[in-house]
């Protein structure tokens, strides 16, 4: 399997999903974040923070 739980899997899901909208969209930190599944921007950006060590928008 993944090593993961369920939540940290469906998190990392939803932060693949919304690496792809960044990379691919012009779409604002608000919008990807309802498209990728998290409940605000703020929870989204949190995240990103905690698994990534940087917020949304600089990611490669």
């Amino acid at each position: 399997m993944t090593g993961l739980g369920f939540h940290q899997y469906l998190t990392k899901l939803r932060l693949d999903h919304a690496k792809h909208l960044l990379r691919e969209t012009s779409l604002t930190a608000k919008q990807i974040a309802g498209q990728s599944g998290f409940q605000n921007a703020v929870h989204f950006t949190r995240r990103c923070r905690e698994l990534n060590g940087i917020p949304p928008r600089p990611l490669p």
